[in-house]
């Protein structure tokens, strides 16, 4: 030991010294004591020492774990350092200890390296660097690493991306903890990997997620990088999308290369949008932006659709594109398509074969979509391809909708290749196949579609197209129409079109349907199409030129036949003549096969045409003389068999048109213009004579022989034709009108002519124009002719009048007019135009007015004719606008016969229907008038009559006073009609008639009373309506606007004091009848015409008197009822009719009803108890008068008066006062009482009853104060007035009020009182006392009490006999009710009661009563008794009317339940059985378990059904008793079931009395 210590040193003297302290806290301390005075003595540094200490511990013990109970050494090390001042030793040591301590820190070294990071000293950024490298070494543990080399930075990048691989919730953060640590590292590099991650994880929500929490400049480079990585994913591996089958090996790992694919555009798309949302980008980049994010959906798309991988760069390359899309649809419509190109799924394969089928077309529209193709393109693609596959409907539908939607020039083009296209399919189609159809109009369709939108390059080969498809239409149209003809393939086109389709393929050709004459068509030829439609097919290919393709073509390029190039016939000179003999023979075969057929000659012609054509384009410029002469050689057989033909054809065809139904005029003229000029002219004369008469045939046969004439400059034969074609048509018109022409016709005579125009004239259908033509065409004279054309013009004909209708056809005026002017003799116009108004109908205002306006325009009038036509004119108009409502007069019926004669002939003829709706003309203008408008003058027509009555000049007073008396007449037939009808007597004497007048027909009378300017008419026309009006409110409103009449008859007469001094008198008068009605009226209206009421009609002041003592007021408050007459209301109308001032004589009533009258004191009786209301009193009539007075008009303003007067200043009585408190309670309610009188209700009501004492007092002659009366002692008041009033009923009441309200309970003072109110008998007030009594309880013993409640209750029931009505019958059950209030009912006599209520023949009241019996056995033989008599339904039926008259007892379970037991225990369960109540007995006999009895009876009554329904209500009530838990069905099988049960549980089979074996038997079935 001595050695070891001789080598140790102050410094690790030191050192031992602090090893030997045990424990960490005690280290300060030792320090303290022990350390530092070591210290000083050998000179040593505190700091440096102690850091030396760290060191040496930390050297010797931080590799070393130490014991549980030894204490840690880092404890001991953060002891240390916590002494160390010298902050540059402080943070060494401290940087020692965060390097050693073990991971992960204890709190003592956290709290200590915090508190470290926390001093202000140069070594601190080194220990936040040291602090750094330990949070990532504990962060590391977290991954299981433990011995990372945190020094070595190299390894960092791999560090972060292997904990970004570990894909935590914390490795993002765990990672760019490590950039925090190692400068080298950016944050940029770790949110890229993790971007990455996520995306190639398919989680791209959350890598947006992620861009979306950084901040918005990481988030930007980040976003931008990350799409250049996208980029360069997808241009990898470009050929994943052409898989062929040596790739099948690879299936799967092309498939994951394809998914990532996928998944990378994805995120792409949603890294874009998420860029786009920045507001850094610039324009540039913006758009960039968009056009990316627009492609990269197009590629999504591809991908996930059609399975093709394109890279950006590629898709941005239209002709990949194209490419792309070519090869699918060429794949796709030969069926073809194969490999993974096309995603199918699953309901793909379900689907039928035309949904499939427009499944693939959405799939290729989808496809060109994606590809930015655009449908035009595509559509015309898709056209042409179905064309070669033979899809003929397909192409034509798609061409239709393409030439809807985009008409251009490349459409054009398309049209044109798809028409030849199906030309060659329809040319290949086999002869003989059933199955062949064929489509020439659509084909056609489509080349003329072509011609129009086609460019100029193309127009020439579209036209020739067009004329070639045509004949083969037409071709079409002469095929047969059986099995496979024309109605079969219409409809098959019907079928496979669209709805567009269909309706082209019924459509007629517009030229034919716009072109105005006839079209000869072919039907004498029948073909077969199956070997026509070939033919011809070929005949068009031999003619078109081969299909080029669009961009090959050249500018202006126009094709040779088929296509055949100059230099082709240089190598092959027979090549041409091949040619233009497959053309012959083509021709050749149509021909033969169409025979005469008019398309026989256009293919002759068409041939002949297109050969000419031919030569000509080959012998332009400079031919040779070889080509020619070749050329010529070729042709001139041709022609020469092609002139032949056409001239044979020609002559039979003009033969064949003309002959036909409908003349082809056009094509019969070019026909004999192609035959030689004499032939033709031969031809059409003799086809003319053998017309005859045939107008119309004759008419086109001149037409073509004018066509030859001007063809041929021949004027005689055009003169000779012009001339037919004219006699001719005359002859057409005429026989269309059932004219003979045919002298005229065969004549040239003018006098046959003349002989026609009588008929023309007598003719319906005809018109001026008819007669000019005809007079011009055949120079006649028509002057008279136009005149009695005129008169056909404006009279109606014969069959118009006699059809009666109800309107004449109208006039053609513009004929009409036109033929006056023509007319030169003015004068015989007048007196014809004269003529025809006296024959026109009296009722036709249209004819009339237009005739009588050409009278005046077209004739010369002297001033008196024009007078009249004027006057009539205006007549008219007036009359147009007015609609009668009168039946025609007998004067106006015979106004139409000028004599008797006319009378004769034509009396039985009837009026036209227009006579139902206007007037006369004629007997209004000419003759009289009256006549005529006195029946039509009623209030809705006399402002309408009017214009008419001055135009005719007639009085407008006298058209009003009319139109009063026919709308009075009017009234009296229909009360008249509804007396019949009903059955009414007509008796006026009454108020209430049924005879009124509607609202509209008053106001109609005062409008005509008003429209009368005489005023002593008008006053007596007024007089004349109330006079025929019954005694009613009509009349009375008929009378105030009489009255007003007459007032301004008076006022108007001023300056004449004799018309003045009448007119007064009737005034006065009316005024006088007119205030009585108005008073009975009010009367009536308000149910108060008393005979005593109207007698005072005259009187009205004196009437309302009377009518404010009406009884109704006395008992509005006492009964509930609610109709009663408003007094009121009725007062104010009474004044407001006879002028009397109503506030006056309420004044009046009130002053002499508001004092009360001393005298009469009972009134406080009915105020202070609540007794039956006996006689009232008048002060009590007084009384409520006064209340109903000050009900009227503002009622809180009354109440405030009354308030002042109950003050003791206002100097009234106290009675007075009472009666004011009395009217203030009865006017408002409470709360409008405290509101007004600032006093509350309660104490109001206090001062009530101290005044009505007071008041009571003075009657006895005992005045007091109320100062008096409050303090006075009242036990003492009440002993004075019992000694020395004891005698007077009034005293003794007051006695009994006083005792009530002071609750005086002296038993001595209340046997007196009770016996005096038995001997004043009365019961009311006794009553009342006796139930105050029942609530004292120490009053109970008061020895008359029992007496008084006796006396009480018998009253009312021996005051009454059976039988009784509901009011007696109430009062007694009242009687019942207050005896069960009684406290001494043990006292009481029950047994007399019950007998009384027996009596009445109210038994349930009675069994009420011995039920209150107290002795048991007393109790149950008087209820034996009562209910021996059989009277258990007549109890039952009576506790049921009470609760029918809401009477109910409060005892009625128990009476019903001792009704009940009795029947039990008599076994007369028969009394029950039949009766409503039989139920309840039931339900009663299950709750209480004693079914036996009963059961027993039903089924020995043979009532097996009511026995079980009887059993399973008594389970229903008993649910725990078995069976009843057993089954929850209620069918009659589980019911018998239960009923057997039951018998046999309870040993009841025994008992019954019936056939048990039977009873068993049944129950077992």
């Amino acid at each position: 030991m001595l050695a070891e210590f001789s080598q140790e040193t102050s410094s690790s003297i030191t050192f031992r010294m602090l090893d030997r302290v045990a424990a960490p806290e005690l280290i300060p301390k030792a320090i303290v004591t022990m350390v530092r005075p070591y210290i000083k003595q050998h000179k040593l540094s505190k700091e440096e020492l102690l850091f030396k200490y760290i060191e040496d511990l930390i050297e010797r013990s931080g590799n070393m774990s130490s014991y549980s109970y030894e204490a840690s050494w880092e404890d001991r090390a953060v002891a240390v350092i916590k002494c160390i001042k010298d902050l540059d030793y402080f943070c060494q040591a401290l940087q020692s200890l965060m390097l050693k301590a073990a991971l992960p820190w204890s709190d003592l070294v956290e709290n200590i390296v915090k508190q470290g990071l926390a001093v202000d000293h140069p070594r601190v950024s080194q220990l936040k660097q040291h602090y750094k490298v330990v949070e990532l070494r504990i962060m590391l543990l977290k991954y299981d690493i433990h011995n990372y080399n945190t020094s070595d930075e190299s390894r960092a990048c791999t560090l972060w991306k292997f904990l970004l691989s570990q894909d935590t919730e914390t490795s993002l953060a765990d990672a760019l903890q490590v950039t925090t640590v190692y400068s080298r590292e950016k944050a940029e590099d770790v949110y890229m990997f993790r971007l990455r991650y996520l995306i190639e994880h398919q989680k791209v929500a959350e890598c947006i997620d992620l861009l979306k929490c950084i901040s918005s400049e990481e988030s930007l480079i980040c976003a931008k990088r990350l799409l250049i990585w996208i980029q360069i994913i997808l241009q990898e591996k470009e050929d994943t999308d052409c898989i062929d089958n040596e790739y099948e090996a690879n299936e799967e790992l092309i498939h994951d290369e394809c998914r990532e694919k996928m998944v990378v555009t994805e995120a792409s798309l949603s890294v874009i949008r998420f860029v786009l949302d920045k507001d850094e980008l610039k324009p540039a980049e913006f758009e960039e932006l968009k056009r990316m994010l627009s492609d990269l959906k197009c590629i999504h798309c591809l991908q996930e659709e059609y399975g093709k991988f394109l890279s950006l760069e590629d898709y941005r390359e239209e002709p990949v594109r194209e490419m792309h899309l070519r090869d699918y649809m060429v794949s796709v419509l030969s069926g073809k398509l194969t490999g993974p190109s096309v995603k199918v799924c699953p309901g793909d394969l379900e689907r039928k074969p035309g949904q499939a089928k427009n499944f693939t077309y959405n799939k290729i529209y989808r496809l060109a979509e994606l590809l930015r193709v655009t449908a035009d393109q595509l559509n015309g693609q898709l056209a042409i391809q179905a064309a070669r596959n033979g899809q003929v409907e397909l192409a034509i539908k798609m061409c239709k909708e393409m030439y809807e939607l985009v008409p251009d020039e490349k459409i054009g083009e398309v049209f044109y290749t798809v028409a030849h296209t199906l030309c060659k399919v329809q040319a290949e189609s086999e002869v003989n196949d059933p199955e062949n159809q064929w489509f020439s109009k659509e084909i056609h369709e489509l080349a003329c579609q072509a011609a129009i939108i086609c460019s100029p390059d193309l127009l020439a080969d579209c036209q020739e197209l067009c004329r070639c498809t045509r004949l083969a239409n037409q071709v079409y149209q002469q095929c047969e129409n059986e099995e496979y003809g024309i109605t079969i393939q219409v409809c098959f086109i019907s079928q496979t079109l669209s709805a567009d389709s269909q309706m082209s393929v019924h459509q007629k050709d517009p030229f034919e349907d716009w072109t105005f004459c006839d079209f000869y068509e072919e039907d004498s030829l029948v073909l077969d199409s199956n070997y026509a439609m070939p033919l011809a097919n070929q005949f068009t290919l031999c003619c078109l030129p081969k299909i080029h393709s669009i961009d090959d073509r050249q500018p202006l390029q126009q094709d040779n036949i088929v296509g055949i190039a100059e230099h082709q016939i240089e190598e092959e000179p027979d090549m041409e003549q091949h040619m233009i003999q497959s053309i012959s023979q083509c021709t050749s075969d149509l021909v033969s096969l169409l025979q005469e057929n008019s398309l026989a000659l256009s293919y002759v012609l068409k041939t002949m045409l297109t050969c000419a054509g031919y030569t000509t384009r080959r012998l332009m410029g400079f031919p040779t003389e070889e080509k020619a002469d070749r050329l010529d050689g070729i042709m001139k057989p041709i022609y020469g068999y092609g002139s032949r033909m056409v001239q044979q054809y020609s002559l039979n065809l003009l033969h064949k048109v003309l002959g036909s139904k409908k003349v082809d005029v056009e094509l019969a003229s070019e026909y004999a213009l192609m035959i030689p000029y004499k032939v033709a002219v031969d031809k059409l004369q003799s086809i003319c004579t053998s017309s005859g008469h045939n107008y119309g045939k004759i008419i086109d046969i001149s037409r073509v022989g004018k066509a030859v004439a001007l063809s041929n400059s021949d004027q005689q034969l055009l003169s000779y034709y012009e001339r037919l074609c004219t006699k001719a048509e005359w002859g057409h018109r005429l026989n269309q009108l059932q004219i003979s022409f045919s002298d005229a016709f065969n004549s040239d005579q003018s006098t046959d002519y003349q002989n026609v125009l009588p008929k023309m004239l007598l003719h319906g259908k005809n018109d001026r124009q008819m007669f000019k033509d005809y007079c011009r065409d055949f120079n006649l004279n028509v002057d008279d002719a136009l005149l009695l054309y005129l008169e056909m013009l404006l009279l109606p004909s014969q069959d118009q009048m006699q059809t009666k209708a109800a309107k004449p056809p109208p006039i053609d005026e513009f004929v009409v007019e036109c033929v006056l002017e023509l007319i030169q003799n003015k004068n015989a116009l007048q007196i014809k135009l004269s003529r025809i108004l006296d024959k026109l109908d009296f009722y036709d205002y249209e004819r009339i007015d237009f005739v009588m306006v050409q009278i005046m325009s077209s004739c010369k009038l002297n001033p008196e004719e024009k007078q009249t036509v004027e006057m009539g004119l205006k007549l008219l108009s007036y009359l147009s606008v007015y609609t009668r409502c009168s039946k025609p007069s007998q004067y106006e019926i015979m106004y139409r016969y000028k004599t008797e004669e006319d009378q004769l002939l034509h009396g039985s003829e009837t009026l036209p229907e227009m006579s139902k709706t206007r007037l006369p003309f004629h007997p209004l203008l000419y003759g009289s008038p009256w006549k005529i408008i006195i029946p039509e003058l009623d209030a809705s027509t006399v402002s309408s009559l009017q214009p008419i009555a001055e135009v005719l000049k007639l009085l407008p007073d006298q058209m009003n006073m009319i139109a009063i008396k026919n709308e009075m007449d009017k009234v009296l037939k229909q009360w008249e009609l509804q007396e019949r009808t009903l059955g009414e007597s007509s008796d006026d004497t009454g108020w209430n008639s049924n005879k009124r007048l509607d609202l509209k027909t008053l106001e109609n009378f005062k409008t005509l009373f008003m429209n009368i300017k005489d005023c002593e008419m008008s006053v007596a026309a007024a007089r004349y309506v109330a006079k025929q009006l019954p005694r009613g409110p009509d009349q009375v409103m008929v009378l105030k606007f009489c009255t007003m009449l007459a007032c301004r008859w008076k006022d108007s007469t001023q300056s004449d004091p004799k018309t003045n001094e009448i007119a007064t008198h009737t005034y006065d008068k009316l005024t006088d009848v007119y205030k009585r009605l108005s008073t009975e009226q009010v009367l009536y209206k308000y149910n108060l015409a008393d005979p005593a009421y109207l007698m005072l009609a005259n009187n009205p002041a004196r009437l309302i008197f009377q009518l404010y003592e009406h009884k109704s007021i006395e008992e509005r408050g006492s009964a509930h009822s609610t109709d009663f007459p408003d007094i009121h209301t009725a007062a104010d109308k009474i004044a407001a009719a006879t002028d009397c001032t109503v506030q006056k004589i309420r004044q009046i009533l009130f002053d002499k009803w508001m004092p009360p009258q001393i005298c009469k004191t009972d009134t406080s009786d009915d105020i202070l108890f609540d007794s039956e209301p006996i006689e009232m009193t008048e002060d009590e009539r007084s009384f409520r008068r006064v209340v109903y007075l000050l009900q009227y008009g503002e009622v809180e303003q009354n109440a405030s008066s009354l308030v002042k007067s109950i003050s003791e200043h206002s100097g009234l009585s106290i009675a007075s006062r009472v009666r004011a408190i009395r009217c203030l309670f009865a006017l408002l309610k409470d709360r409008d009482i405290e509101k007004i009188a600032l006093v509350s209700a309660s104490k109001l009501r206090e001062c009530l009853q101290t005044y009505l004492y007071m008041t009571q007092l003075e009657t006895l002659n005992i005045t007091m104060s109320v100062d008096e009366f409050t303090s006075c002692n009242k036990v003492e008041l009440v002993r004075r007035l019992w000694r020395n009033h004891n005698h007077e009923p009034k005293a003794v009441r007051l006695i009994s009020d006083l005792c009530l309200q002071y609750k005086i309970n002296d038993i001595q003072l209340w046997n007196g009182l009770l016996q005096q109110f038995l001997v004043f008998n009365t019961m009311n007030y006794l009553k009342y006392v006796i139930v105050k009594l029942s609530a004292i309880q120490e009053l109970w013993q008061v020895p008359c009490l029992v007496r008084s409640w006796r006396s009480v209750i018998l009253q009312p029931l021996t005051a009454v006999s059976p039988p009784l009505n509901d009011e007696q019958e109430k009062v007694c059950h009242e009687s019942l009710l207050l005896l069960l209030c009684c406290p001494v009912i043990s006292d009481m006599d029950m047994i007399e009661f019950s007998r009384q209520f027996l009596r009445l023949q109210m038994t349930s009241h009675a069994l009420a009563c011995l039920l209150l019996v107290s002795h048991t056995e007393k109790k149950k033989r008087q209820i034996q008794t009562l209910l021996s008599s059989g009277c258990h339904a007549v109890i039952l039926d009576q506790i049921h009317k009470l609760s029918l008259k809401r009477l109910f007892l409060p005892q009625i379970d128990q009476i019903v339940s001792t009704v009940f037991d009795n029947i039990v225990c008599t076994e007369n369960y028969a009394t029950l059985m039949s009766t409503p109540h039989c139920e309840a007995f039931q339900n009663y006999l299950a709750k209480t378990k004693n079914i036996d009895g009963m059961l027993c009876k039903l089924l020995e009554t043979n009532g097996v059904e009511d026995g079980v329904k009887l059993v399973n209500l008594y389970y229903q009530h008993n649910a725990e008793t078995p069976p009843a838990n057993q089954s929850a069905k209620n069918t009659m099988k589980e019911g018998t079931l239960k009923l057997k049960i039951y018998l046999e549980t309870h040993h009841l089979l025994d008992k019954l009395e019936c056939d048990e074996a039977e009873l068993r038997d049944h129950l077992d079935v």
